[in-house]
């Protein structure tokens, strides 16, 4: 998919695992091949587990430590970290995507879009933004029926209503939110023959969201446990844990620490929280890939085992690190220059859009339009009318898809 696409973020992408690849090759051929070869069969979770550790080996190697991959079949861990013949330091690696639920609702999500788009140009409506909400509950399939039942019939009802707040209930549950708001003037000439929209989607999480999330941590340092050897003042373990982007970076770091204060004979010393995403620094608006990250150490054994004092640093091929955790939020932007922010952390988030603009006389005989990226998953696009000419034609930018990261 990636290869497919000519947008700055494949290519940012693809150089990442290309840098590994290079790094890695020249450290391990053989282990480094058979990583390559696994990337392209068997099922999508062992093939992205298999991307995750070229990139995460990587992330590990510094000016003044390295990184091997681990010998063949070694179970428990993935790799070694080596300051010196006397300090070393077993990597697990486990790479965590998106859950099962999560999937579902982006799936029900994309479908509910379709159904969006057609009723807007079954309705005729002007330039719209459609975002639908279930505030309470995580939707299963009861909620999504009732949603589908009524979903034409409140597209007819607002098509001429001045108020654009709808909400869907049974006795006193709230079940769905839906606000169908015309967009606002904000100077720009849409094109009437085609349906501008955007949609935004969201949903509490499945009450257990976090909790699969935090059995999967407990089973990795259980593994990391059950296949390495007892820690010594030489030799330490360590996991590196790739989060998805619907996880809290706080959370799993209060749970990290819970879970040592509880199990403090664990012989793990350290624990990597690491979660990459594209991100826009809303005061440069800049975009770029954001590189979080939390890390629990033992420091009585940390410090044992780190005799040198050695200062560990991140191999980043592209974007930023940071502490600091990326925050989902919608942010409503004003002809005047003013935002305003809605925070949607920790909720399920779809967005798409498409805006179709009608390009205008630049004052010197041609035409000028402007594409650009809205957020992820929304564009705009310019509708191109030559005077004298039949037909229209349509041209859109070279932009990601969406935000959504598929290697990192």
């Amino acid at each position: 998919m990636l290869w497919q696409r000519n947008d700055e973020l494949a290519t940012s992408e693809l150089f990442s695992l290309g840098f590994s690849i290079r790094t890695l090759i020249e450290k391990d051929r053989k282990w480094t091949l058979q990583q390559v070869k696994a990337t392209k069969f068997g099922d999508k979770i062992n093939r992205q587990g298999a991307l995750f550790e070229l990139c995460g080996l990587l992330i590990l190697d510094g000016n003044e430590h390295y990184v091997l991959p681990a010998k063949d079949n070694q179970p428990g861990f993935d790799g070694v970290l080596t300051i010196s013949a006397q300090q070393q330091m077993r990597i697990s690696i486990k790479n965590y995507g998106i859950s099962e639920r999560h999937r579902i609702f982006l799936t029900k999500a994309s479908i509910l879009e379709q159904d969006i788009v057609r009723l807007l140009k079954k309705y005729n409506y002007p330039p719209a933004t459609v975002m639908i909400d279930s505030p309470v509950v995580y939707p299963e399939k009861k909620e999504w029926e009732l949603l589908d039942k009524q979903l034409e019939n409140i597209f007819a009802i607002k098509r001429n209503d001045s108020e654009p707040f709808t909400a869907i209930t049974e006795g006193v549950n709230v079940f769905w939110t839906i606000i169908i708001h015309k967009t606002a003037d904000t100077g720009m000439k849409y094109h009437p023959s085609f349906n501008t929209y955007t949609a935004i989607i969201t949903s509490a999480y499945h009450p257990n969201e976090h909790l699969n999330l935090f059995n999967k941590l407990e089973d990795a340092c259980a593994n990391l446990v059950k296949h390495s050897r007892a820690e010594s003042e030489e030799l330490i373990n360590s996991l590196l844990l790739h989060l998805p982007v619907s996880a809290s970076l706080e959370k799993c770091e209060e749970w990290i620490k819970d879970f040592f204060i509880a199990y403090p004979e664990k012989p793990i010393t350290m624990v990597m929280l690491y979660q990459p995403a594209v991100a826009l620094d809303i005061t440069t608006n800049v975009t770029l890939i954001q590189h979080s990250y939390r890390i629990y150490v033992n420091n009585e054994k940390f410090g044992r085992w780190n005799t040198a004092a050695t200062n560990f640093t991140f191999t980043i091929p592209i974007g930023r690190v940071s502490t600091s955790p990326t925050i989902d939020m919608i942010v409503a932007e004003y002809p005047n220059g003013e935002r305003n922010t809605i925070s949607v952390n920790h909720r399920y988030f779809y967005q798409r859009g498409q805006h179709y603009l009608r390009m205008e006389p630049d004052g010197k005989g041609g035409f000028v339009g402007n594409i650009q990226k809205l957020g992820s998953g929304m564009f705009t696009n310019v509708v191109v009318e030559v005077p004298g000419q039949p037909g229209q034609a349509v041209i859109g930018g070279k932009f990601a898809p969406t935000d959504d990261l598929l290697i990192l």
